[in-house]
């Protein structure tokens, strides 16, 4: 295949990223306010069933007025998730947290892990460096693999997130992964263009950032 078809494609596959991303965001949120709003009704309900009595059940008031508070800050953190991720597309190189990266990522992929019954957990190193280099591609990488085996995977699965750091590179690896699931083509053209380098185990996939980008300065 010629560069410009896997330019092509690559360009493809990347609309189709920011599209599910931004799908799966819509339908998470729609449940947030549905549950936003029936707090809100279930309270109303409390009010008004009361009547002209003074004696209000103030504990389920409170109880729901808590759900509904919890329930907003979820809705706030997960919009600053999607916030972020459009942001990292601003700039194709910059420092930024892998961690930080890949939990923004994980949290908005929840919707489809739930749809396809998968559990995403993740085992992440605390001391991890920041890398320079293009963060929306990096995203774009891992979510190649990561969404793919959530889909191919079977129900009830757990797939783990792992990030290491060595002396040599930083690494993300994601645990179990169906290998037949992968363009691998495609997956080589993004290693050329990152210097990202990738090592299949049996599995399990691990992705590279050579140290010579991960402790690059901005």
């Amino acid at each position: 295949m010629e560069n410009k078809d896997l330019e092509h494609e690559l360009t493809n596959e990347r609309l189709h990223f920011i599209a599910k991303i931004l799908s799966l965001y819509t339908h998470e949120i729609k449940n947030h306010m549905a549950i936003i709003n029936e707090s809100v009704g279930l309270m109303g309900d409390i009010i008004e069933f009361s009547g002209e009595s003074s004696e209000i059940d103030s504990v389920q008031i409170l109880e729901l007025g808590q759900k509904t508070k919890s329930q907003i800050k979820a809705s706030s953190q997960f919009t600053s998730f999607l916030n972020h991720f459009g942001h990292r597309m601003d700039t194709e190189h910059t420092l930024f947290g892998v961690n930080d990266a890949l939990e923004e990522l994980v949290t908005l992929l929840h919707k489809a892990a739930v749809q396809n019954r998968v559990i995403l957990e993740t085992e992440f190193e605390p001391t991890l460096k920041p890398v320079f280099t293009n963060p929306s591609l990096f995203q774009f990488l891992i979510f190649l693999f990561l969404y793919k085996t959530i889909t191919a995977i079977k129900p009830n699965s757990v797939i783990k997130i792992k990030t290491k750091y060595s002396v040599n590179d930083v690494s993300v690896t994601i645990l179990p992964l169906d290998v037949a699931c992968i363009d691998n083509v495609l997956i080589d053209f993004i290693l050329s263009q990152t210097g990202y380098k990738i090592q299949w185990l049996e599995q399990s996939v691990e992705i590279l950032i050579p140290r010579h980008i991960s402790t690059k300065e901005a």
